[in-house]
């Protein structure tokens, strides 16, 4: 008797499962926490190449790295690999290039830039 009491028991509890699973919706999982969500990126907004010299947006559309949960526009995708050779270096030009107020750099650091397209 003990048996099919206990039987029954454990086939309501999970007929009991099965009709919530398929009738109620189940609790939202919990919002992730304040401190779980990343860092907001931060937008630097150069207007000049750090690696080129040249104008963002001169050459197309602009190709943007991350670097340190900021954001650092450069003029096209092959200067990428230059500015990651020495990152810290092509942030100080951009700070140096943001502190004189929007004027372009007057150093011509073009001549060792390849900026043709090869097919």
């Amino acid at each position: 008797m003990l048996t099919r009491l206990l039987a029954v028991a454990v086939m309501m509890l999970a007929f009991t499962g099965v009709a919530r699973a398929e009738g109620e919706p189940m609790a939202a999982p919990a919002a992730p926490s304040a401190q779980a969500a990343p860092a907001a990126m931060v937008e630097v907004g150069n207007k000049i190449c750090p690696i080129s010299g040249e104008k963002i947006g001169g050459m197309g559309k602009a190709e943007k790295i991350e670097y340190k949960g900021k954001v650092y526009n450069l003029c096209c995708p092959m200067c990428k690999k230059d500015f990651l050779k020495d990152p810290e270096a092509a942030i100080k030009k951009i700070e140096e290039q943001m502190a004189d107020e929007g004027t372009e750099a007057t150093e011509d650091t073009t001549e060792d830039q390849d900026h043709s397209i090869e097919k």
